[in-house]
């Protein structure tokens, strides 16, 4: 079991992950963004209806083919 101080670490980190990526998102910082997934990571994008497996799928939905960064706005994805 782990000791409260643990669960409060561990709380702390997670609960600061959202911030964290959209933070990123809106910084349009891609490495940034990435470096929040583990390799084998699963994103679902509820409002897509798209599940992403892993680093690669995830930073392809993000970047253009050229590693130049794409994020969505209010107006869309920019290009």
């Amino acid at each position: 079991m782990a000791s409260p101080q643990n669960e409060n670490i561990l709380y702390n980190d997670l609960s600061d992950l959202p911030k964290r990526f959209f933070t990123a998102v809106d910084r349009k910082d891609l490495n940034g963004l990435l470096a929040l997934f583990a390799s084998d990571a699963t994103l679902t994008v509820q409002t897509d209806h798209i599940t992403l497996h892993g680093a690669t799928e995830i930073r392809d939905m993000f970047a253009h083919r050229d590693g130049t960064a794409v994020f969505w706005n209010a107006g869309g994805w920019d290009d």
